[in-house]
Formats: C-alpha cells, sequence, structure tokens
C-alpha cells in the first residue's frame, strides 16, 4: 500500500490539488508534568483556528501548537515564543521551527559533538540507563556505576558531596565535563511506587561546577529512567544557558 500511494496516489493528488497542510509546533519539555504545563498555558491567546494540545510520553511531555497554513512564520515563531516563555526552562527542544530540535539526547548530543567536548559520568540512580542512552556517542569517554550508592546528609552536604565527587572525576579522567548523580531515598524503598528519591546532579565544566536538585516518582523504573534524563537535562540547561 505504501508503494501504490507514493507511486501512483500522491503524485494524483498533487496533480489535482494545491496542497496547504497545518503546521505543528511542538515543545518539548522535561521536570513538569503534563498538569502543570496546561496550567500555565490556559491563560494563553491563541488566534483563531490555532489548537492547543498535549501529550504526555516516557521522557517528556509535549505542548502541541497546530497551526493552519495560512498563519505566517513569524505568527508562529512569536506564539511558540509566548508559549515557551510561560513554560519556563523545562522546554529543552522546539519541533516545527528550524531551531533547536530533536529529543534530550539528540540536543545534548549537538551540543557536545558541536564544542567537540569530552564528557565522564559517574551514575547510581539510573543504574546504568545513563550510560545507555549516551552508548556510541564519541564524547562520552568514562562511564561508572555505583550500586547502592545512596547518599545522607542535608540537601547541602549531599549537593556538596556530589559536586566534590564531579570535580575529582574531571581531574582524574582529564574531560571537559563531569557529570555526578547521587540520591536519597525517602521513606520506603527505592522501587516503592508510593515513595519518591531526590537527585543531587553535579557537573564539573571547565568553569567550574553546577548543580541541580529534582525528584523523581513512581515505580522503580520509572524512577531510573527519570535519574537519568534528568542528569542529562543537567548538560543541556548548561549548554542553553538556564541552569547558570
Amino acid at each position: 500500500m505504501k508503494q501504490m500511494f507514493g507511486d501512483w496516489v500522491r503524485t494524483d493528488l498533487l496533480q489535482r490539488f494545491a496542497l496547504r497542510p497545518d503546521t505543528l509546533v511542538t515543545l518539548r519539555c522535561i521536570g513538569l508534568g503534563e498538569s502543570a504545563i496546561q496550567q500555565k498555558l490556559e491563560s494563553l491567546a491563541l488566534p483563531p483556528g490555532v489548537v492547543l494540545g498535549f501529550r504526555a510520553a516516557a521522557d517528556e511531555v509535549q505542548a502541541k501548537l497546530l497551526f493552519p497554513a495560512d498563519v505566517p512564520e513569524a505568527e508562529r515563531r512569536r506564539i511558540a515564543a509566548q508559549a515557551a516563555a510561560r513554560i519556563g526552562d523545562c522546554v529543552f527542544a522546539v519541533d516545527g521551527l528550524p531551531d533547536i530540535n530533536g529529543d534530550l539526547v539528540a540536543v545534548v548530543d549537538a551540543a557536545l559533538a558541536a564544542g567537540a567536548h569530552s564528557l565522564a559520568i559517574l551514575e547510581t540512580a539510573s543504574h546504568g540507563l545513563l550510560a545507555a542512552k549516551c552508548l556510541g556517542r564519541q564524547w562520552l569517554k568514562h562511564a561508572e556505576l555505583r550500586l547502592h550508592n545512596e547518599t545522607a546528609g542535608t540537601d547541602q552536604q549531599c549537593a556538596s558531596h556530589a559536586a566534590t565527587l564531579a570535580r575529582e572525576l574531571q581531574a582524574e579522567r582529564q574531560t571537559d565535563f563531569a557529570l555526578v548523580q547521587l540520591y536519597r531515598v525517602g521513606s520506603g524503598r527505592f522501587d516503592d511506587k508510593d515513595g519518591g528519591i531526590v537527585l543531587y546532579n553535579a557537573l564539573a565544566t571547565p568553569q567550574g561546577v553546577v548543580s541541580r536538585q529534582s525528584t523523581a516518582h513512581g515505580a522503580g523504573i520509572h524512577k531510573q529512567n527519570q535519574a537519568a534524563l534528568l542528569a542529562l537535562d543537567l548538560l543541556r540547561r548548561y549548554f542553553q544557558n538556564s541552569c547558570l
């Protein structure tokens, strides 16, 4: 059927009709739930015919703007920029406009590859998934997994410990960047779907160390995936100047 459509049907349609397809612009987000993004955009004024929708996936939440064909590109950009400003720095890419696009790994890959940078990682809560998401990337020079490396102390102490490990890893492996991920379990166990974990991510850069604290909830496999993504998101925030 695909070959029949490509060889005959599509050709015939293009000859019979002047096609003016709608344009879909997708704001790809991490760190906010679908309901939170909906609340931020509920008062956004949209021109007639522009449709706003949402989609929650395992790795991201998408806010979708469907524009009729007669909406100029400048207007699409203006509305997309307004929506992104309301959501904030949780927007990591925008598809449908010729700018930053792709999933989170693709955004990080483009930034590291563009500068010919090198990266070393130390992960705990993601249990190897962080390294797996970076599999085959030339900039990944070292990946280390420490199982059951639950940290203790106050949030400030845990963040400081992660920062120290990041600086040490950067010096030991002689890389441009070193990303360290530590975590602390709250009540219950890591795989308790009703409990959460606190993540402490630290990124050693040529200019110093940047850190970010976040939480992950749900079943163990969901916490594992969120831990990997939120660690990568610290890298993305550094390169997009949204964590400094």
